[in-house]
């Protein structure tokens, strides 16, 4: 039984990344971290290879503009981990990013919390493409030019595995 502690960011000492749990730096290693992506995603199946994934930076920025306000508000939190994964499934090549939430002690507002991580990770998306189409001059409809997001332009998936060490009230989480 994997032994975790509660771990929200990273930082580096002598040039190599540290994990502020051990547990968070169990499941960096890509063989773990493919392995518990095969379990939750595809049953067990070995449909994602250590080999095919890549680490990601895991701090999630969004800026907001207050109602009322002439000021922008930044809100900046960190995943445990955040890794870009290329699957070969079903004849078809898809790339994700795949997130892992470690959590020892009960959340209630854990799925709140994990949507807001992949809301924002997908508003990085869009900002990043529409800084492109600007910085290319490519600035199509109206509607186009208003979001600076294409009708042809895709986002990259985003998933989040929440793994609990312990639930002690019996609380169930899903259906």
């Amino acid at each position: 039984m994997w032994s975790f502690e509660t771990a929200t960011e990273q930082h580096r000492i002598n040039g190599r990344k540290r994990y502020k749990s051990k547990g968070i730096e169990y499941l960096a290693d890509n063989e773990r971290f493919a392995d518990l992506c095969n379990y939750v995603l595809f049953d067990g199946e070995q449909v994602i290879t250590a080999d095919a994934l890549e680490e990601r930076d895991t701090t999630e920025i969004l800026s907001t503009l207050g109602i009322g306000e002439k000021e922008m508000k930044a809100q900046q939190k960190w995943r445990d981990l955040l890794k870009r994964a290329v699957i070969k499934y079903t004849g078809e090549m898809y790339v994700v990013l795949i997130g892992v939430e470690n959590q020892t002690d009960i959340h209630y507002a854990m799925p709140i919390k994990n949507m807001l991580y992949d809301a924002m990770n997908y508003d990085s998306q869009v900002r990043e493409v529409a800084v492109k189409h600007r910085a290319q001059s490519e600035y199509g409809s109206g509607a186009e030019f208003l979001s600076g997001f294409h009708k042809e332009d895709r986002l990259t998936p985003v998933i989040t595995i929440q793994r609990f060490s312990q639930l002690s009230d019996g609380t169930r989480f899903g259906a």
